[in-house]
């Protein structure tokens, strides 16, 4: 695995863990999952932990286009994913002051 693979890499999965913890934080708040695959908490913890980090590892080790193409589109789609998080989150504190 070379250098910049590992970095997007390494990059996504700490996008990935910090869209659960703002997932996890927003369900405590009252907001309801709408992805019917993570409803089951236990389940969405062990998904964006294991399976999604394992997936991450197994693709930044090959060399084919798809993946050299898909990784860094997989951790831009979860950088916007964050934004949007910032905003719900900056218009929740908004809305409270």
């Amino acid at each position: 695995m070379n250098f910049e693979a590992k970095a997007i890499s390494s990059t996504t999965y700490i996008l990935n863990l910090i869209d659960l913890l703002c997932t996890l934080c927003a369900l405590r708040l009252g907001v309801k999952e709408l992805n019917p695959f993570m409803q089951n908490v236990p389940f969405m913890v062990f998904y964006k932990t294991v399976i999604v980090g394992s997936l991450l590892m197994l693709l930044s080790g090959r060399r084919e286009r798809v993946a050299r193409v898909g990784m860094p589109c997989c951790m831009a789609v979860y950088a916007a994913l964050l934004l949007y998080h910032g905003v719900g989150i900056a218009c929740t504190l908004e809305v409270k002051m």
